[in-house]
């Protein structure tokens, strides 16, 4: 199970208090924020090859209905996660 990281500065609300992030812990990386992605790789809590691997099986999942992409190249995406 991968752990949302800690909320920073500027997770706040506007009235100064903290904004509960139990979204991204109960949900899958593909769900989470951009830069929620980048913290927790950043944080060592998740691989950029999990990040792809998780937008991977949600693009197998869902794109046979959606049909949002030409082309989807999972082994050059999991190369250039592992540089």
């Amino acid at each position: 199970m991968v752990r949302a990281p800690a909320l920073g500065a500027d997770d706040r609300t506007g009235s100064g208090t903290a904004m509960p992030y139990t979204f991204a812990m109960a949900s899958p990386p593909w769900m989470w924020p951009a830069r929620r992605l980048a913290a927790a790789v950043a944080a060592g809590e998740l691989s950029a090859e999990e990040v792809v691997d998780a937008h991977l099986d949600r693009i197998a999942a869902v794109d046979r209905q959606l049909n949002a992409f030409v082309d989807v190249n999972a082994e050059r995406a999991l190369a250039a996660a592992a540089t």
